[in-house]
């Protein structure tokens, strides 16, 4: 088989979509390496990315992700090859592509929660794009029961048209071991800390745990402190409002986009991993935090309680009492902090991105 791939996300980074591609695209080289692939990068990962074999091709696509280039110049850079299938692992699929495609729909974020830079006309182009992507594909591919459910009962599409493959952990997780002098003080850090990982944006109700987070410290003194990777985004200031609001400088540590090897240490570091979120499609980071012994306490919705099982201390997002009741009950219970730390352990060996690619490329055999 010929695969052509849109891999202009591909990227070893730890988290996001980037890292699914990176991930099914190495197994599909393990696992068939008698098949040709073609790869469309951007211009990053197109200089960098070397063919290990001469099977696989890279083309370089520049074409930014939802812009118009990507219905236009990116969309004739696919028509020039000759491919059995596409695989799209993101819903934004040239409109006008009439070959057939696998697309891989993540979750229904856009659509439950459009966000704030998202008008009417934009909201408008996301629907036509989203909907031509599920109703001409040959197969959508997605990572967990909820998002199928979504997809099924919001968009109506059949269930025989959806294959689950759900995400995993990288093996940088699995195999990691923390340095006993790392240098957390640079970062601010100089308690025990509580760690959150992630998008700025609504939908992941960062300001429900900051509250939570208060309620914590009002009651228990500053013994703790909240620390929060991921790129600021002036979309939602509504979070670092709220810490200068409340005068939580030394408390709350934003410390913005930070390499692999630091957010590895965090992650071992943390007293515990915090997922306050209204709505995930899957949420690889509790199940991260489970690979490097990190208890884990999170929100009770949409795909989260299938993904991290009994391995994690739920608790309602919209509820602050509930989320600060859950932070004071894990921070101060050793024995809970042991058994979900041996829980997680358990339930990460349930993921594997092996397995997953297995499931996809089986799809795809039957389109020969």
């Amino acid at each position: 088989m010929h695969i052509l791939i849109d891999a202009r996300m591909y990227s070893p980074q730890f988290t996001g979509i980037g890292r699914y591609v990176y991930e099914i695209i190495q197994e599909f080289f393990r696992q068939k390496p008698e098949w040709q692939f073609t790869l469309f990068l951007g211009e990053d990962t197109f200089k960098t990315f070397i063919p290990p074999s001469k099977n696989i091709r890279k083309i370089l696509a520049p074409e930014k992700i939802y812009s118009f280039e990507e219905q236009t110049s990116f969309l004739k850079k696919l028509m020039k090859e000759k491919g059995d299938i596409t695989w799209f692992p993101h819903f934004n699929v040239p409109i006008l592509y009439p070959r057939p495609f696998f697309v891989t729909i993540h979750d229904l974020t856009l659509s439950k929660f459009p966000g704030k830079k998202h008008s009417f006309l934009k909201n408008l182009i996301y629907k036509s794009i989203l909907k031509n992507a599920l109703w001409r594909s040959e197969k959508i591919l997605t990572v967990s029961k909820n998002t199928k459910k979504d997809i099924i009962f919001d968009e109506h599409i059949s269930p025989q048209k959806i294959l689950i493959a759900e995400n995993a952990v990288g093996k940088e997780f699995l195999e990691f071991i923390p340095e006993k002098n790392f240098n957390f003080s640079s970062f601010g850090i100089t308690k025990k800390f509580f760690l959150y990982t992630g998008q700025w944006r609504s939908h992941k109700n960062i300001v429900g745990m900051a509250e939570a987070f208060q309620k914590f410290l009002k009651k228990n003194g500053k013994i703790a402190q909240l620390v929060i990777t991921g790129k600021e985004n002036p979309l939602y200031p509504e979070f670092l409002e709220y810490r200068e609001k409340n005068n939580l400088y030394e408390d709350i540590l934003p410390v913005g986009l930070v390499n692999e090897k630091t957010l590895l240490h965090l992650y071992s570091k943390a007293t515990a991993y915090v997922f306050p979120s209204f709505y995930e499609g899957f949420g690889i980071p509790p199940l991260e935090a489970m690979a490097v012994k990190t208890p884990v306490i999170s929100s009770s919705s949409s795909s989260i309680p299938e993904v991290c099982g009994d391995a994690v201390l739920y608790f309602n997002p919209s509820n602050i009492d509930d989320i600060n009741e859950k932070m004071e009950k894990i921070f101060f219970d050793r024995s809970l902090q042991k058994e979900l730390i041996e829980k997680g352990l358990e339930h990460i060996q349930k993921f594997s991105w092996k397995n997953s690619a297995k499931k996809i490329i089986k799809a795809l055999e039957k389109k020969e």
